[in-house]
């Protein structure tokens, strides 16, 4: 019994045992519920957080929160439209011509990435089913869905969406993607106000304007036919004249034109080949580079050094010359395929100047045919060769009112055709030798009243008249991917820095303040898309999925910790 007694509680002692239990308990369970109440507080705070955070980001310029994830960044611009927006000195409004259910995702991105740029880029939709009769205000009969108008002032330009994709064959899926181009070009269009007219000679199995070229000329806003200068004069409204390496020579009357266009302050853009590869002479088509101290050296141009060709010594990398042409083109990719060399000669006391635009490394040579090996032989001229030059000659009014040239030029003496000059070797002079004669003879008529007229002043206080302007490149392959693909035998795009450098150098000749040029960017390896739809899934999964998700979470946490 005292055993007993002994491993027996006492009654009060089991009390006070119980009693400091359910205390512990108590406390332990405030606790848990302080736990689970700071567990509670903080995953509110955190939804609060998020909620706030998806709000600000919507107030952020989108600029800042979109990311074009393409690989061709198809929604994204590039510098050469940044450098179009950056030169806009007028707002210019973009209006995107929509229906409900037929949107184009890409157009629309596109196009916002230009307001995001610039705040001189208005965007504006056009409801095609609000207002069926719009296309009559912009003086057409229909615009396509998913077109984007430029409209600055009362001026407007259309950027056609059927011109936004580009096919290899008329079933097939696109190709390319030339929407910025044509935006970027509808901007420049109607920001410089201005439309250019530019005409080619045709007569003499002349290469045919190319793809690239047209397309060129058409995104700058410059019209462009053909004249036949045997039985036409060169129109005044000619703001630039290009002559693409005839096949066959210039009669003396044709040539004559051409250098009173020229001592008129015309624009010319000159591509020959070499009689290398025609197998004709042209000797008075060249006098019209050698009234400018121009010459050619005859025979093919081949590049030594591998690091300035691709493929073959004949496909030339070039260097660019420092000139208003070339400006931010040496990063850029230019092939000058089979070019001849240019000798400039001593031009130091010349009226005009003449700049170098490209031109090989020294190890550089000349061949007069490659029909045997296009490697180096003993008794090749090697060393560095100019491949295109651009001539300048500023013309003034004296101001006793006797002109420095004669912009009236009366040609005296008379030629044959092209055939009986290359027979009898007979050559045209050049404008200088006659204007000098005229001088000598003083026969030099006064400044026409026109002239006077529209002629600038310039600090001096001389009366500036037009600039001439000559661009010469010694090869046609240059600015023709189908010249390009035939010398070559195998079918080949132009590289960018070749269309790059038609395009300056058709803004150069015209007084262009910007060169448009987006190249078109490629549809043929996969994209990264991310649709309307898909879009609006993440949005909603950011801003109310993942917030209700934390909650969830947030509440597991609570209860797990309860039951304990």
């Amino acid at each position: 019994m005292d055993n007993q007694f002994e491993k027996n509680e006492h009654p009060h002692e089991r009390q006070s045992s119980l009693g400091r239990t359910d205390r512990s308990a108590r406390v332990l369970g405030k606790r848990r519920l302080k736990k689970g109440s700071y567990a509670l507080v903080l995953t509110a705070v955190s939804l609060a957080s998020i909620l706030v955070i998806n709000i600000i980001a919507r107030t952020i310029p989108k600029q800042f929160t979109t990311f074009d994830v393409s690989n061709e960044k198809l929604y994204s611009i590039g510098e050469i439209s940044k450098g179009v927006l950056d030169a806009l000195e007028e707002p210019v409004t973009l209006r995107l011509v929509t229906e409900a259910g037929q949107e184009d995702e890409a157009v629309g991105k596109l196009v916002e990435s230009y307001a995001a740029y610039s705040d001189k880029i208005v965007l504006d939709e056009i409801d095609a089913i609000a207002n069926p009769t719009f296309a009559a205000g912009y003086g057409e009969e229909s615009i396509p869905l998913n077109s984007v108008i430029a409209a600055a002032g009362d001026r407007h330009q259309v950027a056609s969406y059927y011109n936004f994709y580009g096919y290899d064959s008329y079933y097939s899926e696109p190709s390319v993607w030339d929407a910025e181009g044509q935006i970027t070009s509808a901007i420049a269009a109607v920001a410089q106000n201005e439309s250019s007219k530019v005409r080619f000679t045709t007569g003499h199995d002349e290469l045919e304007i190319s793809s690239e070229m047209a397309d060129s000329l058409k995104k700058a806003n410059m019209t462009s036919e053909g004249i036949n200068l045997l039985a036409e004069e060169i129109p005044e409204d000619t703001d630039a004249l290009m002559i693409c390496a005839p096949a066959r020579d210039f009669g003396g009357e044709e040539v004559k034109k051409v250098l009173q266009y020229l001592e008129n302050g015309g624009r010319l853009l000159l591509m020959t080949m070499s009689d290398a590869v025609t197998g004709a002479k042209t000797p008075n088509l060249d006098r019209i580079a050698e009234s400018y101290g121009v010459s050619r050296k005859g025979g093919l141009v081949l590049e030594g050094d591998t690091s300035s060709y691709v493929q073959a010594p004949y496909l030339i990398l070039p260097g660019t010359g420092n000139s208003e042409v070339t400006d931010g083109l040496s990063n850029l990719n230019i092939v000058c395929a089979l070019p001849e060399a240019l000798d400039a000669g001593d031009t130091d006391e010349a009226v005009y100047t003449v700049t170098t635009l490209l031109a090989t490394s020294p190890g550089a040579y000349i061949k007069q045919e490659i029909a045997d090996t296009v490697e180096k032989e003993s008794g090749d001229e090697e060393g560095q060769f100019v491949l295109g030059v651009a001539i300048e000659e500023t013309l003034f009014s004296g101001s006793m009112g006797e002109p420095d040239v004669d912009l009236n030029m009366e040609f005296e003496e008379e030629t044959g055709s092209a055939r009986e000059i290359m027979e009898s070797g007979e050559e045209t002079g050049s404008a200088r030798e006659i204007m000098e004669s005229a001088e000598e003879t003083g026969t030099v008529p006064d400044t026409p009243e026109k002239v006077q007229e529209e002629a600038d002043r310039d600090d001096s206080g001389d009366n500036r008249v037009r600039a001439a302007r000559i661009l010469y490149y010694s090869t046609p392959c240059l600015f023709s991917s189908a010249a390009l693909s035939t010398l070559i035998q195998q079918q080949t795009a132009l590289p960018e820095g070749n269309t790059a450098l038609f395009a300056k150098s058709m803004a150069y000749l015209t007084d262009r303040k910007t060169a448009v040029s987006v190249e078109p960017k490629t549809l043929a390896v996969p994209q990264t898309v991310i649709d309307g739809r898909t879009e609006a899934l993440l949005g909603n999964a950011a801003m109310i999925a993942l917030p209700v998700l934390v909650l969830i979470a947030g509440f597991i946490i609570f209860r797990r910790r309860r039951l304990r």
